[in-house]
């Protein structure tokens, strides 16, 4: 995970020419030649020194403006959400990954199966010490 401007995005860059795109992509075409960094696994070996490089060069764009560039170059990649950005995505809803229960919101049941309605509203939450009785009698206490 890398920091931009506004957010953070993911970058998958491991072979030859993914590396290749990638430092074209972030206008350090001297890193494609570099010793330190020519394969993953020395990217891997020497990555402090390689974020101390590509870091300060990520915050100077938008996640949406270096998705754009990767995604041009043919670079896997793709935004991080924080909780409320995830919460808020088309497909949670469609899948009802948020329930109310009450007052309360939770998440919803990532199980799906055909044939099985999946209500968004469930029973509420029940209150402190509502249940108590039935499950001392049930268990005898």
């Amino acid at each position: 995970m890398v920091y931009t401007k506004d957010g953070a995005i993911i970058v998958a860059v491991l072979g030859g020419k993914l590396w290749h795109s990638y430092c074209k992509s972030i206008n350090m075409p001297e890193l494609e030649n570099n010793e330190k960094f020519r394969t993953n696994e020395l990217r891997l070996q020497n990555r402090e020194e390689f974020r101390a490089i590509t870091r300060p060069i990520m915050k100077t764009k938008t996640s949406k403006e270096w998705l754009v560039l990767f995604h041009a170059e043919g670079i896997p990649c793709a935004v991080v959400n924080n909780i409320k950005q995830a919460c808020e995505m088309e497909q949670i809803k469609e899948r009802n990954m948020l329930c109310k229960a009450g007052e309360y919101t939770l998440a919803g049941n990532p199980m799906k199966m055909s044939g099985y309605s999946d209500s968004i509203n469930k029973k509420p939450v029940p209150k402190v010490g509502e249940h108590t009785e039935k499950i001392r009698r049930e268990f005898s206490i």
